[in-house]
């Protein structure tokens, strides 16, 4: 999930952990989970606040999409 951990310290700052996942996109898949121009990242994203990168978005095969 992209929701921060948030826990509060002695001194009274509050410490935010942040949580990430890279996955891996078949070649032949990735058009199917991205969308015409994005437009399922885009509801993924507006969904659940995440902040979704699509890595390596020109190399030929396998995507990895990095989802924090």
């Amino acid at each position: 999930s992209s929701v921060p951990s948030i826990t509060n310290t002695d001194d009274g700052w509050q410490e935010v952990i942040g949580k990430q996942k890279k996955i891996t996109i078949p070649h032949e898949q990735y058009s199917r989970i991205i969308g015409r121009s994005g437009s399922n990242l885009n509801v993924l994203r507006e969904v659940t606040g995440a902040s979704i990168d699509v890595e390596n978005k020109k190399a030929i095969g396998d995507k990895t999409i990095l989802i924090k």
